[in-house]
């Protein structure tokens, strides 16, 4: 009789311990996919902020060009023409300078704010490898789980061997008590 409940509590021992492992298990995956996710996350933000950049400068060597191209053209012209040149190339370099101004304001700004997005995924990040390197931890935890599994499952076999003989023995006692 006790060897039955303990064959019962051993196979329930190991259907908890085995509940145990897939659970550890998928919560394993779960926090190596979101650590994927969010380096994704991060290389395509990065390449936003490098191509914003890139044609931030471009647009700036161009009005760079506009600016240089003006200039030429205001030495080029004769006297009277020259003061209306001038006063033109004034008011156009004002206006690039403007326009590059709010244009270096506009993208001061946006990398100031992909920076906060960059350092909150950072932090993101540092918690999720940290979890990490909590679960691998556990993974040793796993591995003596499975080593108790086998073990369990090792004395389960031989309570059921020792459960049989027993059971033609006691099988041979109820039996005799009949007869008598």
């Amino acid at each position: 009789m006790k060897n039955m409940e303990n064959l019962q509590l051993v196979k329930e021992q190991l259907k908890i311990k085995t509940v145990e492992l897939r659970k550890s298990d998928e919560e394993k995956v779960r926090v190596t996919d979101k650590i994927k996710n969010l380096i994704t996350i991060n290389q395509g933000e990065l390449k936003k902020l490098k191509e914003v950049i890139k044609k931030t400068e471009e647009e700036v060597d161009v009005q760079k060009s506009e600016a240089e191209l003006a200039r030429r053209l205001k030495r080029a012209g004769e006297e009277a023409a020259k003061k209306e040149k001038e006063e033109i190339n004034k008011l156009l370099e004002a206006k690039m300078e403007e326009k590059v101004k709010g244009k270096m304001i506009k993208l001061a700004k946006q990398v100031e704010k992909e920076k906060g997005i960059n350092k909150k995924f950072g932090r993101e990040r540092d918690v999720l490898m940290k979890e990490l390197s909590r679960l691998r931890m556990d993974t040793g935890s796993t591995d003596n789980l499975k080593k108790k599994i086998k073990s369990l499952k090792a004395d389960l076999s031989e309570a059921k061997k020792t459960a049989m003989s027993l059971g033609t023995i006691t099988e041979d006692a109820v039996r005799e008590k009949d007869a008598l």
